[in-house]
This record gives structure tokens, C-alpha cells and sequence, in this order.
């Protein structure tokens, strides 16, 4: 029970890392792929 507790809780810290980091990466790299909001740079390139 112990053991499986803990495998969730590694799964789970897994996804959130990486939805954490790809959140990041879009942020500091925004895509033109991006439909929130259209960056300045990437306006005209469509």
C-alpha cells in the first residue's frame, strides 16, 4: 500500500513537471503555434 502510494505520487510529480516545464518553455519561447495571445514578435508570421 506504502509502495503504491508512492508510485502515484511519482507519477504524478513526473506530469506535473513536465506541464510545469513545457508552461515555462512556452513562455520564454513563444510558439506561432500559441493561440492565448498573439506575441509581437510572431504576429507576422503566420
Amino acid at each position: 500500500m506504502v509502495l503504491e502510494k508512492y508510485f502515484e505520487a511519482r507519477v504524478y510529480n513526473k506530469i506535473l513537471g513536465k506541464y510545469l516545464h513545457s508552461k515555462q518553455y512556452e513562455d520564454t519561447m513563444p510558439k506561432t503555434t500559441d493561440n492565448k495571445k498573439p506575441h509581437k514578435s510572431n504576429i507576422h508570421e503566420v
